[in-house]
C-alpha cells in the first residue's frame, strides 16, 4: 500500500464484501497487508496513524494521520477491489 508514491508503514485495511463478513488486516512497515477475504466486489477503509515513540506519555497518543481520513470508511473512500475465487490475490492499494 502507498499513498503518493511511499510505502503507508502503518495502519489498518479493511475489506467490506457486498456478500459476506468484512476482513481486516494490519499494515506493515514496508506497505505490505495481508487478510483474508470473501471472493467478489469490496469496499476498502484504510486507517494509518504515526506509531507512538517510546516513552510518549501519548499528550498527543494519535497525531495526524498518515493517509486523508475519507480513507478511513469504507463508504468514503471510493476503493472498492475485486477479489478472486480460489486465487492468491495481490491487491495493491495505490492511494493518490
Amino acid at each position: 500500500m502507498t499513498y503518493r508514491g511511499q510505502p503507508v508503514p502503518t495502519g489498518n485495511v479493511m475489506f467490506v464484501s457486498d456478500e459476506g463478513p468484512p476482513a481486516a488486516g494490519t499494515i506493515t512497515k514496508d506497505g505490505t497487508y495481508r487478510l483474508k477475504a470473501v471472493a467478489g466486489r469490496h469496499r476498502v477503509g484504510v486507517t494509518a496513524l504515526p506509531e507512538i515513540p517510546p516513552g510518549d506519555k501519548g499528550v498527543n497518543f494519535f497525531g495526524e494521520p498518515l493517509v486523508p481520513q475519507q480513507y478511513a470508511r469504507p463508504d468514503t473512500s471510493g476503493l472498492v477491489v475485486e477479489v478472486e475465487p480460489e486465487a492468491s490475490n495481490h491487491i495493491d492499494l495505490n492511494l493518490p
